[in-house]
């Protein structure tokens, strides 16, 4: 072979080596850019994202990134929690892209909680609502359900939640245009294993609970007239003026009631009465309070925390030391420090595994003890005046 059939053959084979690195330079391009668009949930917005990639590594890659944003939306995604937590939400079709980028990203179809912020307030002037029951039809399951701001008109919530998973055990509701009335239908949707309810800051038909709210609204489910396996309850600050005798009738299994910062001025004898025989804490703290039943305490025989802190007692009926509230919250009121509530300072005589743990309430009123601490007052007037 002569000088030129060598260059010849030399020329040859580097051409065959540069086709060889633009092919792989290709599929590398095209891999990437395949990779690219199956995790960008911004890509023309689309619904379902397509991807053929199955080595380990992209696989991984892909699963823990399933975070979803798109303009003023956007959704944190913890798989390790499995936590959803979505932001600026104005429609369903927000949600319905965030869960279908979810699918596709993790393929997991149960989750723990989602928690979905909902710009306020709700559209008056279109008379548009955010949340459709459409978001849980298809998507996702979750087991907590916290919904922040007014994701619905008031009249759509039992619509909202219709195709909800029955086995949701916890429900939050906050800053929602939400009017929980006598007949509501709200929580008629099979709710099986509800165990907490939380309803904050949020509007209540008429400022109140009333006689039904166990019966129609929260104490039957499914086909049975059976009362939901709730735990715990609470309705915080919600303007309540009033409960009606009987609201809680309902609740066997209720073991937690949080009433605090309404603005209840008096209890009747038999709105904690009835059945709450494991009803073990009661919130009544930051209300208008002026006095309670003598016998208040005695159909709660579990009750072992109470909080009547910021209320406008002046005093307070007497609890056995037996089997009672052994955490009493009593600050910010207008203890009246005399003869009749010296029973509290006394109390702490008894056994000690029965002793009360108070926090730092002041008298009052006399003026001889306006401004001591409870129990200093309580003992001096004991002492002195009893």
């Amino acid at each position: 072979m002569d000088g030129h059939q060598k260059n010849y053959c030399w020329l040859l084979l580097m051409i065959a080596i540069e086709f060889c690195l633009i092919g792989e330079f290709n599929v590398s391009l095209t891999t990437a850019t395949t990779t690219q668009q199956s995790t960008n949930p911004n890509s023309n917005h689309q619904l379902v994202i397509k991807s053929n990639i199955t080595t380990t590594a992209s696989t991984s890659i892909i699963s823990t990134n399933c975070s979803y944003s798109f303009e003023d939306v956007y959704c944190d995604c913890d798989p390790g929690a499995q936590q959803l937590n979505c932001y600026n939400i104005e429609s369903a079709e927000d949600l319905l892209f965030a869960f279908n980028h979810l699918l596709n990203t993790t393929g997991r179809y149960y989750w723990l909680e989602l928690t979905v912020h909902c710009i306020q307030p709700f559209d008056t002037l279109t008379k548009t609502f955010h949340l459709t029951p459409d978001i849980f039809t298809n998507g996702p399951k979750f087991q907590r359900l916290n919904f922040l701001g007014d994701c619905s008109k008031p009249k759509h919530y039992d619509n909202l939640l219709a195709q909800v998973d029955r086995d949701v055990d916890r429900l939050l509701m906050t800053g929602n245009s939400l009017r929980i009335t006598t007949t509501c239908s709200l929580f008629q949707i099979k709710f099986e294993r509800l165990g907490e309810l939380v309803i904050k800051e949020s509007l209540m038909a008429g400022d109140m609970i009333s006689a039904t709210f166990s019966t129609k609204c929260l104490g039957q489910y499914g086909t049975r007239n059976e009362a939901l396996p709730l735990a715990r309850l609470s309705i915080i600050g919600c303007n309540i003026t009033l409960i009606e005798s009987g609201a809680f009738n309902n609740f066997a299994e209720l073991q937690s009631i949080d009433l605090s910062h309404n603005q209840l001025t008096h209890l009747s004898r038999h709105v904690f009465s009835g059945h709450l025989y494991k009803l073990r804490s009661l919130r009544l703290a930051s209300n208008r309070l002026q006095t309670l039943g003598a016998d208040f305490f005695d159909k709660l025989p579990q009750l072992r925390q109470i909080d009547l802190s910021g209320n406008q007692l002046a005093t307070l009926p007497y609890i056995s030391s037996i089997g009672s509230p052994q955490v009493i919250l009593l600050a910010d009121n207008p203890w009246d420090c005399r003869c009749k509530l010296t029973w509290i300072a006394n109390d702490l005589t008894d056994k000690l595994d029965n002793k009360r743990y108070f926090d730092e309430p002041l008298c009052q009123t006399p003026d001889t003890v306006n401004g001591w601490p409870l129990m200093d007052g309580l003992k001096y007037v004991d002492q002195t005046f009893c």
